[in-house]
C-alpha cells in the first residue's frame, strides 16, 4: 500500500535535481516493511517491529526540509511541515542519514497526502 509524499510546490525545484518527484517521493507498506523513499536522497525500508507507535507529528520549519536530522535526534524525510505523521522506535535504529553515514534515532518523521489513512495502516501492523 503506497502513499505519496506531501510535496509542496515551493520544495519541488529544490528536489528535483535530487530525483525526487511525485511519483519518486513515497511510503509503502508491504510484507518486508515500511519502504521510505525520496528520489535518489533517501530509500530505506524500516521493520515495523521496530515501530512502538504511530501518530500525528510536528516538524518544525527551522528544522529543514528534504532529509533533514533536527534538533533533537529525531530524522525527517519530508517536504511539508503539514500533515507530518511520527513513528516512533521502541529501541533507537540506525537509518541512513547521508549515503554511508547512519543516524540513531527513535523518532522518523514523514508528511503525506493520508496522513489519517496511513496511520491507521500502520496501526495493524505494530
Amino acid at each position: 500500500m503506497r502513499f505519496k509524499f506531501l510535496l509542496e510546490p515551493l520544495m519541488l525545484p529544490i528536489l528535483f535535481p535530487f530525483g525526487a518527484t511525485a511519483d519518486s517521493c513515497f511510503a509503502e507498506l508491504s510484507e518486508a516493511g515500511l519502504q521510505v523513499k525520496m528520489g535518489k536522497l533517501f530509500d530505506e525500508v524500516l521493520d515495523l517491529k521496530t515501530v512502538e507507535s504511530v501518530e500525528a507529528g510536528k516538524w518544525p520549519l527551522l528544522s529543514g526540509l528534504g532529509h533533514r536530522i533536527g534538533f533533537n535526534h529525531e530524522m525527517g524525510v519530508l517536504a511539508s511541515t503539514r500533515n507530518v505523521v511520527k513513528l516512533h522506535f521502541k529501541e533507537p535504529q540506525f537509518i541512513k542519514a547521508l549515503w554511508a553515514f547512519h543516524f540513531k534515532t527513535h523518532d522518523f518523521f514523514l508528511a503525506l497526502e493520508e496522513p489519517e489513512r496511513f496511520i491507521q495502516e500502520v496501526k495493524k501492523r505494530i
